[in-house]
């Protein structure tokens, strides 16, 4: 494999780079192949501007998105419902409160067979559709308004496929958008607006 060079002169990057991450062990600061002052390396992966609140809160965004589905399209519905319902005075004001409110997201409620792995996920962990939950979470949480894909007052949607009944809120309600699964035309997803 070719090492990269930096053009003032022919010391390899990858030396550079080890004199650096070196430099900081001599110095005691805060460096583990995970971590870089406390922070998740890969959480600066996917979300370079972010504070340390701010990862906090698209984890627990990705946690809830990855709770529901592993489909990205799907997934990406399901992030700008929570966002709707932080930026709600209906709703608390925080990504973790929401999420975390009881019965309002199934795989996050303590009963469900995967709330352990649910709620303890972290940036990186590896499993079918994390990596996708974490971009969506990311891009969500600091997307404009303007291109959101549903209107603000989407609060609520369920899956069909995934439940034995209608939720007592959804029934008599039309859904203002509706994801139907690509082969068999059944009702995936179903988000509602104006729920009380």
């Amino acid at each position: 494999m070719k090492s990269v060079t930096r053009q003032s002169d022919d010391v390899p990057i990858s030396k550079a780079v080890a004199a650096v991450f070196g430099l900081l062990g001599v110095l005691g600061l805060m460096f583990s192949a995970h971590t870089f002052w406390g922070v998740p390396l890969i959480a600066r992966a996917y979300a370079p501007e972010a504070d340390t609140g701010e990862l906090e809160e698209i984890l627990w965004l990705a946690r809830a998105v990855y709770s529901e589905t592993k489909v990205r399209k799907e997934q990406e519905l399901v992030a700008w419902v929570i966002r709707n319902r932080v930026a709600s005075s209906k709703y608390p004001n925080t990504y973790q409160e929401v999420v975390l409110q009881p019965k309002q997201f199934s795989g996050l409620n303590s009963s469900d067979r995967h709330y352990s792995l649910n709620t303890t996920l972290d940036f990186d962990d590896a499993a079918v559709g994390w990596e996708s939950a974490i971009a969506v979470a990311n891009d969500v949480y600091f997307a404009d308004d303007s291109v959101r894909p549903i209107a603000s007052g989407v609060t609520h949607f369920y899956s069909p496929i995934a439940v034995r009944r209608t939720p007592l809120w959804a029934q008599g309600e039309t859904p203002s958008h509706t994801v139907p699964d690509p082969i068999s035309g059944s009702l995936r997803f179903a988000f509602y607006s104006n729920i009380k």
